[in-house]
């Protein structure tokens, strides 16, 4: 079944960019791609060769245009959270304005996955917020 681009760019795309969109600047959307093929692939991604990377990754996986936007959509919404994005309670958000100040986006990857998990279960967002303290704390010391 065809599914009709207009809608897929309404329904996910525009929204991944407006989530990621900082003022009028882009950049964020590239650096979300960039987090998640990391991610997703648990392999460096040169940023010169992102969508070449992105197009390979999605060739090979397992899922319809529509589910692979959904997916993308969803841990942009998580990503915007590590970019100023009040989405989580005051506590996150303070965690995660302490990664901006460290200045560790390397760990984006590492939290996409925990914030997957916090997402997920109910159970495992207390484990989710030590986990994210432990990393600031590591990381300062």
């Amino acid at each position: 079944m065809q599914i009709n681009q207009e809608y897929l760019y309404l329904e996910y795309w525009q929204k991944i960019e407006e989530m990621l969109r900082v003022n009028n600047d882009y950049s964020e959307v590239n650096n979300f791609f960039t987090t998640f093929l990391i991610y997703k692939t648990n392999n460096i991604v040169n940023e010169k060769k992102l969508y070449n990377a992105f197009v390979k990754f999605f060739k090979n996986y397992d899922k319809s245009q529509e589910e692979i936007l959904s997916e993308l959509k969803i841990n942009a919404r998580i990503f915007s959270a590590f970019i100023g994005n009040k989405i989580y309670s005051k506590s996150i958000q303070e965690i995660l304005k302490s990664y901006d100040y460290i200045d560790q986006k390397t760990l984006f990857p590492f939290l996409l996955h925990i914030f997957n998990d916090f997402e997920k279960k109910d159970n495992r967002r207390i484990n989710a917020n030590k986990s994210i303290g432990v990393f600031i704390i590591l990381f300062i010391t």
